[in-house]
C-alpha cells in the first residue's frame, strides 16, 4: 500500500516518469508536431536513456528520449535544474549526434541529418530582464546590416520556459501542457495532449512491472548519487583508482569517465 501512495505522487517531471510516458510513440509525435509545426509521418528509432559513447577520455552523453526517422534527430531532455551551461550542452550534444551518424572515412557531410535538441526546462533557462517567453527556438545566423542570413547547418536548440506568462500564450495545447509541467499531474486548460499524457501516468503507476522498473531504478540512482560524490571526493584527495574501486561499486569506465569530469570541471 505504501508504495502505491508514494507512487501516485510522482510528476511528470521526474525523470524516470518523463522517459517513460514520452516513450509512447503517439504522445511524443503528437508533442514533437505540436512544437515544431511540422507533420512526422515516421519514427524509425524511439529510445529513452540513449548513450553516444565518444573516443578516448571524451565526455559522453546520455540522452533522455532519442529519436530518429530518415529527415531528422530528436532529442527531449525534462530539465528540473538551473546548471547554468545549457547553451553549451546542446552544443556539445550536437556533436555528439552528428559523431554517431558519421563513419569513419565518410566523406560528405551531406549525410548529418536535421537535428533538433530540446530541454523542457521548469525554469526559465534565460535571466534576461523583460523576457519570459514559452519557447525559445534558436538557429544560427548572421546579423547584416539589412538582412539576416541563415547557416543553414540544419541544427535547431529548443527551450520550453514551464515559468513564462502564460496570460501571454495563445495557442490552448502549448498553454494545457505547461500547465501540465508546473501542476505536475494535470492542466486545466483541456488538450488532447495532455490528456494522452495524464491517461499514460496513470497506466503506468498501476502496472505492476512498471511499478518494479521505478523503484529499481530509483533505488540504483540513490546509490549511484552516493558512489559518484564518493569517488569525486577520493579523487580530489589524490586517491588512486584502485583504491577507489576497493570502496566503491564502480566500473573502471564509470571512474574514468567521472575522474575526466573532476579533471576538467565538469560536476553538474
Amino acid at each position: 500500500m505504501q508504495e502505491r501512495q508514494d507512487l501516485s505522487k510522482i510528476k511528470i517531471t521526474d525523470n524516470i516518469m518523463f522517459t517513460s510516458v514520452f516513450s509512447n510513440l503517439e504522445i511524443v509525435k503528437k508533442f514533437l508536431e505540436l512544437l515544431l509545426s511540422i507533420n512526422i509521418k515516421t519514427i524509425k528509432v524511439l529510445q529513452k536513456e540513449k548513450a553516444i559513447d565518444t573516443i578516448g577520455k571524451s565526455r559522453g552523453v546520455r540522452f533522455d528520449v532519442y529519436l530518429e526517422n530518415d529527415a531528422a534527430i530528436y532529442d527531449i531532455e525534462i530539465q528540473t535544474s538551473n546548471t547554468y551551461d545549457l547553451p553549451k550542452r546542446t552544443r556539445y550534444y550536437h556533436s555528439s549526434i552528428d559523431s554517431d551518424l558519421l563513419d569513419k572515412g565518410e566523406k560528405s557531410f551531406n549525410i548529418l541529418k536535421v537535428s533538433y535538441v530540446i530541454f523542457i526546462c521548469t525554469f526559465n533557462p534565460f535571466n534576461v530582464e523583460n523576457i519570459n517567453e514559452c519557447i525559445y527556438k534558436f538557429e544560427k545566423i548572421c546579423i547584416l546590416e539589412n538582412k539576416v542570413l541563415k547557416l543553414n547547418d540544419k541544427s535547431y536548440d529548443i527551450f520550453i520556459n514551464s515559468k513564462c506568462d502564460l496570460s501571454k500564450v495563445k495557442n490552448n495545447d502549448v498553454k494545457a501542457f505547461i500547465e501540465l509541467l508546473n501542476n505536475g499531474y494535470h492542466s486545466e486548460t483541456k488538450s488532447e495532449l495532455t490528456n494522452m499524457i495524464e491517461n499514460e501516468m496513470s497506466r503506468l503507476k498501476e502496472n505492476e512491472e512498471w511499478r518494479k522498473e521505478y523503484m529499481t531504478l530509483q533505488e540504483y540512482d540513490e546509490r549511484m548519487i552516493v558512489y559518484v560524490d564518493m569517488a569525486k571526493k577520493m579523487i580530489k584527495e589524490k586517491c588512486s583508482d584502485e583504491f577507489i574501486l576497493k570502496i566503491v561499486d564502480l566500473s573502471e569506465e564509470q571512474l574514468e569517465r567521472i575522474r575526466y569530469d573532476v579533471e576538467h570541471g565538469y560536476e553538474s
